[in-house]
């Protein structure tokens, strides 16, 4: 692992694993500060075949875990939970360094779901049961609450669709959780970007080209307004894959 910014040229981060001690902001006005973590091909896909795997190396998802073990809360969209056996455990070290400093072993798994059609068996919620949440719409939570008794909180958030703003709000109100990081889908993704919700992207390329139409790390029917700028933080390399770090700047009146 090599450090292509900032300082020079082939620099290494002081543990060799950059990351590690990121100081994520805690207050972003009665919200709790957002960051977004995806990978993808040189192309732009962040799925090959429907699903994310294959696209990061085993480096990429040690990083995945590592900044998982630096919030409070992990976001994942139910889109990908369908996809994905996404497990919210950290590695065993990880896991330690959190209870060190005082904080759960395991961030909050939290959930978006309209249509509350998930497995309550899934991963993401047993490997986690005092510790996650769904979000989801007045009438699915009304009939669908049920089948989550003992693996998930059920909060409902909206009548038509999900409030994000809301539910971030939620979040930190009622559970006093200060940083969340969304790991996707890309529609959640384009919810946060668009609402103004999205304050750090760390994105990881991958050298790898797959071609054909695809996702990207962000999607939406159409383009919506605003977009973002964003400023370089950082930039690793290891074996061809590059880690990039972005910082989302306010935006600026018209």
């Amino acid at each position: 692992m090599q450090r292509l910014f900032p300082g020079q040229t082939g620099g290494t981060p002081d543990d060799g694993e950059p990351y590690a001690h990121l100081h994520l902001s805690g207050d972003s006005g009665g919200r709790p500060y957002v960051i977004v973590n995806m990978a993808m091909t040189v192309d732009g896909k962040v799925t090959i075949g429907g699903v994310a795997r294959g696209i990061g190396s085993r480096t990429d998802r040690r990083m995945m875990r590592v900044l998982r073990s630096n919030v409070d809360a992990l976001l994942v969209g139910a889109g990908t939970l369908r996809a994905e056996p996404v497990d919210p455990r950290l590695d065993a070290d990880l896991a330690h360094r959190r209870l060190e400093r005082g904080e759960p072993a395991h961030p909050f798994a939290v959930t978006v779901s309209r249509s509350l059609k998930l497995k309550p068996e899934h991963r993401f919620f047993v490997n986690g049961p005092d510790r996650s949440v769904v979000f989801t719409t007045e009438s699915a939570a009304s009939s669908g609450a049920g089948y989550f008794s003992g693996v998930a909180t059920v909060v409902p958030m909206g009548t038509a669709d999900v409030d994000l703003a809301e539910a971030l709000r939620e979040l930190r109100e009622r559970w006093g959780v200060r940083r969340v990081l969304c790991e996707g889908g890309p529609s959640l993704n384009q919810q946060l970007l668009s609402l103004g919700l999205l304050d750090e992207l760390f994105l990881t390329i991958a050298p790898t080209l797959v071609g054909g139409s695809g996702t990207g790390p962000f999607s939406a029917e159409h383009v919506v307004e605003p977009g973002a700028n964003l400023d370089l933080v950082s930039l690793f390399e290891a074996d061809g894959e590059l880690f990039t770090h972005y910082r989302v700047l306010p935006q600026q009146p018209s």
